[in-house]
């Protein structure tokens, strides 16, 4: 049956049919040449003269129609092939800069390449960076090419965090010395240096903070004594509080200039596992530790006594009257504070929205390890003698999770479905119901590190828990829990990290890319 194009007003389809004349389509006879001649000639005239100047009759328009149905099959696939690489080029965008996020890795990847990452990397647009000795190495992600070098000087490290380094979100790198005079530099995503000023000493440690910023900490005051052996409550494994220790003055300069953004004064409160460290069976003071953990939009200052986590603008966003709460961002914007107990329980959590808006709700809110870059539109709470349970984005309730299945991570969310690890083993959720699509008892001897997802698996990492240092990566289907492959390889080691879209791993001192 020859293929007929029928027009409708608001769509073209394509019509099988039973009989069409082998002639003209659209009149009722064929008709010779000499019957249309000229401009204006009909879509169903003749072909020209034959040899010898003899008329030769129209030939069957079937030939032709089944062409020009062909090419309205070729322009309809061809859009769909169009349609179809825009979205797997808007999903690969998405995946690139979500959480745990890579791109589409259907088979089971190999080892690319390793390089040396004594101090683990950072990133810019398209590249690794790795530090080695006083050089930053720009890598390609893909083959590991050098890109560029730049010379930066002894003990320099750059980004603000050396094992998170797919939370850059800046186009460029800013980087510290170590020897004085310590110095900071701020390079481009091609390596060139955009500035390079000497640092000013009295305002303490300096470490690279959120986007092209500094973040300066500081302890005021006069020195105390320290070093002094503490007490140890043998019930508990505690030392004695240490209760008088120096506040600390944190800042936020911009790299490049110096100009101080906003400051703010950290006062000592008494600490117990922050202000002391063991040598042997003796536990000794430490009142001027120190240290910034940073990434992304937050950093946190923490030591002795001390505990303040803020955003870029200068918001404190964990509670300043305890030290026992953590705060981290949250998929989708906004922050996640997490108020802990004194011996690790979890009272509250309270979600701050990149709208303003907060909700805070009783026990421990598990924030994703990683997402397909889509709406995050339920999230997973767990409290003790409760059912886990699912909260919306205003804190209602919208299912909770029935049976024995008690999540301690929430692995992914992605594709419509939430999974969960729960007592090693586990499980893919429908994330509009809370309804159970399948589940994968617990692999023996061993605990998961991370979990990643390339919007079709959920990609989990997982290290032996006899404390050898090999890795198994595994994809499982999202939709139906199968294994989609498997690496368990003893010489595949290190912590797994996204950058980009891209999975390495980190044993300390390479990267390897895997691929």
């Amino acid at each position: 049956m020859p293929l007929r194009r029928r027009r409708t007003p608001d769509r073209q389809t394509i019509e099988l049919v039973d009989d069409v004349e082998d002639w003209d389509l659209e009149d009722e006879h064929p008709q010779s040449p000499a019957a249309h001649t000229g401009p204006g000639t009909p879509r169903g005239a003749g072909s020209a003269a034959g040899a010898g100047g003899a008329a030769v009759p129209d030939r069957p328009r079937r030939g032709r129609v089944l062409v020009a149905s062909a090419g309205v099959l070729a322009l309809l696939l061809g859009g769909a092939v169009v349609v179809d690489t825009v979205r797997s080029r808007a999903q690969d965008d998405r995946l690139a800069v979500a959480r745990g996020g890579v791109l589409p890795l259907p088979v089971a990847p190999s080892t690319l390449w390793t390089v040396e990452a004594p101090i683990g990397a950072a990133s810019v647009p398209g590249a690794l960076v790795t530090v080695v000795g006083e050089v930053a190495v720009g890598l390609d992600l893909d083959t590991g090419a050098e890109l560029w070098r730049t010379a930066l000087g002894a003990d320099a490290s750059c980004g603000s965090s050396s094992w998170l380094p797919d939370r850059h979100e800046t186009d460029d790198l800013v980087c510290v010395t170590g020897q004085e005079p310590a110095r900071v530099l701020v390079l481009d995503r091609d390596g060139q240096v955009l500035a390079d000023r000497e640092l000013d000493p009295s305002r303490g440690l300096a470490v690279p903070g959120p986007g092209v910023d500094l973040v300066r900490v500081v302890r005021t005051g006069d020195a105390v004594g320290d070093g002094e052996v503490l007490d140890v409550d043998p019930s508990t494994g505690e030392t004695e509080p240490v209760e008088d220790g120096r506040d600390v003055v944190v800042r936020l300069e911009d790299a490049v200039s110096g100009e101080v953004r906003w400051e703010e004064t950290v006062p000592f409160e008494p600490d117990t596992w922050r202000c002391s460290t063991w040598e042997g069976d003796e536990a000794r003071a430490t009142r001027e530790s120190l240290w910034v953990i940073g990434g992304g939009r937050t950093f946190t200052v923490t030591g002795c006594g001390v505990s303040a986590s803020y955003d870029t603008s200068g918001q404190r966003l964990d509670d300043p009257g305890t030290l026992d709460d953590r705060v981290m961002e949250a998929v989708g914007g906004g922050f996640l504070r997490v108020a802990d107990t004194r011996h690790g329980g979890v009272e509250e959590s309270e979600l701050f929205g990149p709208d303003g808006s907060v909700v805070r709700v009783p026990g421990e809110i598990l924030d994703p390890q990683s997402t397909d870059g889509g709406d995050v539109d339920v999230r997973l709470v767990v409290e003790p003698g409760a059912a886990a349970r699912a909260v919306d984005g205003s804190g209602g309730e919208a299912w909770t999770i029935e049976g024995t299945v008690r999540p301690d991570q929430v692995l992914a969310h992605a594709a419509g479905v939430v999974v969960v690890s729960s007592n090693g083993g586990t499980a893919g959720l429908d994330a509009a119901t809370g309804r159970e699509l399948w589940s994968r008892a617990a692999e023996e001897d061993r605990y998961v590190l991370r979990a990643m997802t390339d919007g079709a698996s959920v990609i989990i990492a997982r290290a032996r828990s006899d404390g050898m240092s090999s890795v198994q990566v595994q994809a499982i289907d999202l939709r139906d829990g199968s294994l989609v492959w498997e690496i368990d390889d003893t010489s595949l080691r290190g912590y797994p990290m996204t950058v980009q879209g891209r999975l390495f791993l980190w044993t300390g001192n390479s990267i390897t890319r895997i691929g």
